[in-house]
């Protein structure tokens, strides 16, 4: 199999998943919490490509031609600009560590502090999820005046009701995003309390997400005109296996 068309499909393929994830960036840039997903890519030889395993048979590509893959996406966990909000139930986190909400499917994590309380004065995020606090417990809080201090304890007219829980991964990567700024965790990831040596809570505020439009502008017209180059490439190679067919059979 032509190895040159190999390279062209994969390479356009890793350009589309990155056109998607561009795409998916900037159209959260006004979601609190949100953190940017990168995609890696990484080349590798069509000699690499075997048949499915056990066979043992290779697909038959020929040629040295490096073929692009698009090995997996990563979250940047970078901080995202800090912006007051007047609402003393939004929480935002400086440094590491995540909220922890209870959702249907479980535990979840966010950077989303945009609280509320519900009917019931239990405190929930912005999805209706209620927040946890120390030991997982949900936060029930009266009516009053509520203060948020650094290390996260919710006092309510002076008086400390609960404290927020926040952890952090051991491993970076052990996060998978879901969508409206949740994260689940990986199987295996370690998940612990944060240090409040470096992370402190800012009460009435919000963390912005941390996505630059300018770059991810020039990125989403720079993806574009690669995965064009693509389908262009994929026509010209297309075409020069027609010809060559054609050549064999007039010949024959």
């Amino acid at each position: 199999m032509n190895g040159a068309l190999y390279a062209v499909v994969s390479g356009s393929l890793a350009a589309l998943r990155r056109l998607e994830i561009t795409a998916n960036n900037l159209a959260n840039v006004n979601t609190a919490g949100f953190k940017a997903q990168h995609l890696l890519v990484r080349s590798r030889s069509p000699g690499d490509l075997y048949a499915p395993p056990g066979s043992g048979a290779p697909l038959g590509v020929s040629g040295r031609t490096a073929m692009a893959t698009a090995n997996r996406s990563v979250t940047d966990l970078s901080q995202g600009a800090i912006q007051e909000s007047g609402n003393p139930l939004d929480v935002a986190i400086t440094g590491p560590g995540f909220f922890v909400v209870m959702t249907p499917n479980g535990e979840r994590y966010t950077r989303q502090g945009q609280f509320h309380l519900d009917a019931t004065g239990t405190l929930v995020n912005a999805a209706g999820y209620a927040v946890q606090g120390d030991g997982g417990k949900e936060i029930s809080l009266p009516p009053g005046q509520v203060e948020i201090d650094a290390a996260g304890r919710v006092s309510v007219d002076g008086a400390q009701r609960a404290a927020l829980r926040v952890v952090r991964f051991m491993d970076a990567e052990a996060i998978v995003p879901e969508g409206a700024a949740l994260f689940a965790a990986e199987p295996e990831a370690q998940v612990i309390d944060v240090d409040p040596a470096e992370t402190q809570l800012l009460q009435g505020s919000i963390e912005n997400a941390n996505v630059d439009v300018i770059k991810g502008l020039l990125e989403l017209i720079d993806v574009t005109r690669a995965y064009e180059a693509y389908m262009r490439a994929m026509q010209q190679v297309d075409g020069s296996v027609e010809t060559a067919i054609q050549q064999v059979g007039a010949k024959g």
